[in-house]
């Protein structure tokens, strides 16, 4: 039975819905790299690239098959998903049921299908191996994300609500703050309570397996330097051994830099900025560092042009750092 046939809620007025369109033009592109690939179909069982083909966030199994039907097995929420995404829709409670809701919904399987073996566990993997047994599970990830890399305008937008939310609380809010004595976890509950105010989503999705992601980093002189597990410039001590980010017990004090870097958040997409600030005017070592930073920011700039290829960008960058004082 397709949820289809099912009673379900009608959406909330404020939810803001991915267009039909958006969702289709998405699922062309996609089907037209996995035929290039030599793909019959592929599972997206990341969260994000779930809710990017469907529209929905669900505990789901959503496929599109190379031809371009695109289908959404749902275990939950059920009702939820009939009603934020146009796919169609089947009510599944385990992965041995997905032959057959796929078959119902008119998706085709066919012999070799894509998974998204950098964020897909193992255990999932081998669950769908046997549900489908002659069907070969090949690694389709690069396929994803590089689809998924090409904007459209309706995610540019997102994108700039996103960079728009952290602007206004670092801009507006976050200065008023930075004073002598203030701690970075103040300043943090400052940065979180402004942006949640003003739409940040909360959550900040990861594609990448054992990284989490909190809302950002305050972390006040060396401590920005503070080794961390983290993959990312930023350093901390934080408050714990155990979660080495969302700011600790330093203090703000005159002429010491303060590093806020925070992302923003808002429809699925994400926007980050960094700023430091000063109480005071900084030690000349560290405005020597900032404007050769600059520097370095104008030299990318300069190099991003239709058809530059980012390693080199990232490579020849680097190779200036390696130089700098």
């Amino acid at each position: 039975m397709t949820t289809r046939t099912l009673p379900a809620p009608a959406p909330a007025a404020h939810l803001p819905l991915v267009p039909p369109g958006e969702l289709a033009r998405r699922a062309e592109r996609l089907a037209t790299r996995l035929r290039a690939d030599g793909l019959d179909g592929a599972f997206l069982l990341h969260p994000s690239s779930g809710f990017w083909l469907t529209g929905t966030l669900a505990q789901a199994w959503p496929y599109l098959d190379a031809g371009g039907t695109a289908a959404l097995p749902v275990r939950a929420s059920v009702g939820r998903a009939a009603t934020e995404s146009p796919l169609p829709q089947a009510p599944v409670r385990s992965a041995r049921q997905l032959p057959g809701a796929l078959r119902e919904l008119g998706a085709a399987v066919g012999r070799k299908l894509g998974v998204e073996m950098d964020v897909v566990p193992a255990a999932e993997v081998e669950k769908l191996r046997a549900v489908f047994p002659d069907t070969e599970l090949v690694d389709c990830s690069m396929a994803v994300r590089e689809i998924r890399a090409v904007k459209s305008p309706y995610e540019i937008e997102w994108i700039e609500k996103s960079g728009a939310i952290v602007g206004r609380a670092m801009d507006a809010v976050i200065q008023e703050h930075i004073r002598p004595g203030v701690t970075e976890l103040e300043l943090m509950a400052v940065m979180e309570a402004t942006m949640r105010a003003d739409g940040h989503q909360g959550t900040i999705r990861m594609r990448r397996w054992n990284l989490e992601m909190h809302y950002g980093t305050v972390s006040v002189g060396a401590s920005a330097c503070y080794p961390c597990y983290f993959d990312g410039p930023d350093g901390q001590e934080a408050l714990y051994p155990a979660v080495q980010q969302g700011g600790g017990r330093r203090t703000v004090a005159p002429h010491q830099t303060v590093l806020i870097d925070f992302v923003g958040a808002a429809g699925g997409y994400i926007a980050d900025r960094s700023r430091i600030f000063c109480v005071g005017e900084p030690p000349r070592e560290a405005q020597d560092a900032h404007e050769f930073c600059r520097e370095m920011l104008a030299a990318v700039v300069d190099r991003l042009r239709p058809g530059a290829v980012p390693s080199a960008i990232h490579a020849e960058v680097t190779a200036m750092a390696a130089r700098s004082p």
